[in-house]
């Protein structure tokens, strides 16, 4: 008999998942700004939860180095993006189109938004639906 352990949803998990991220981030901006104190014991738990424990040992100013390289180290990635939006109706109900496009030119993601009254849906559009969009917001933006 196996046993199958299923995680929630990542709907039901984003919210804890925000609130941890953008904590530990807060916390790093906090020591890299130099705003801790070694002798403060909630200051020494946000090091440790900072992964910079080994630190400790050095000094107020490595603290404050380590937490900025970490910063730094922190994103895998930095990515600009332009987003074009092309209303298709207002009111009850409201639909639009939402093109992401890339440093490049090139449109990356398409969304469809369905508005209606306080509740919304997104669908991300692929194959022949993109190729549509795609060439429509083109052609309505005067995206080259």
């Amino acid at each position: 008999m196996t046993t199958e352990t299923r995680q929630e949803t990542c709907e039901k998990r984003i919210d804890d998942a925000r609130a941890r991220r953008l904590s530990a981030i807060d916390e790093l901006m906090t020591i890299a700004a130099g705003d801790f104190d070694l002798e403060d014991r909630d200051d020494l738990d946000t090091i440790r939860d900072a992964d910079l424990e080994h630190l400790i040992e050095d000094g107020d100013s490595e603290v404050q180095e380590g937490a900025q390289e970490a910063l730094w180290e922190l994103p895998l990635s930095v990515e600009t993006f332009t987003v074009v939006k092309v209303l298709l109706s207002t009111g009850g109900p409201a639909d639009w189109l939402e093109a992401q496009i890339d440093s490049d030119g090139d449109i990356i993601r398409i969304e469809y938004v369905y508005q209606d009254w306080f509740d919304s849906a997104r669908r991300t559009l692929s194959g022949p639906d993109f190729e549509t969009a795609d060439q429509f917001i083109r052609d309505v933006a005067a995206l080259a």
